[in-house]
């Protein structure tokens, strides 16, 4: 199981609080593509229901990005709030960018690339 994954099999249904640090190591696992690092804080509340769990993701920090002109480091603040079903189903599949679908009898849900991708799409492109 990776730092960023969280062992659904054992969680009574009720909300449950997850707190992640994202810093420097975390890009270098995920990709450092669109960025070259950061310090982040990620708070994940999930909603375990009998057919489904709802992720709510609340993420604040700075990237770490080179400007196109300057080509000097800076650090840009972003601040990101997003929600997920994951819902249970016979073949895992992603319906939409709000609904996954997954299996019962998976027992952890990968949270570190949901939180890579929302990140990336609070860069501003110039």
């Amino acid at each position: 199981m990776g730092a960023y994954s969280v062992n659904i099999i054992g969680l009574s249904n009720k909300a449950h609080t997850f707190d992640f640090r994202i810093g420097d190591e975390f890009f270098k696992q995920y990709g450092t593509e669109i960025l070259q690092g950061g310090d982040f804080e990620a708070k994940v509340v999930l909603d375990k229901h009998e057919t489904f769990i709802d992720a709510d993701f609340s993420i604040t920090g700075k990237a770490r990005l080179v400007c196109d002109r300057s080509l000097e480091p800076f650090d840009e603040p972003v601040k990101v709030h997003r929600k997920i079903m994951f819902k249970y189903g016979e073949e895992p599949s992603e319906l939409s960018d709000e609904i996954v679908i997954i299996t019962r009898d998976q027992a952890t849900l990968e949270l570190g690339q949901f939180m890579y991708e929302f990140i990336s799409l609070e860069i501003p492109i110039c």
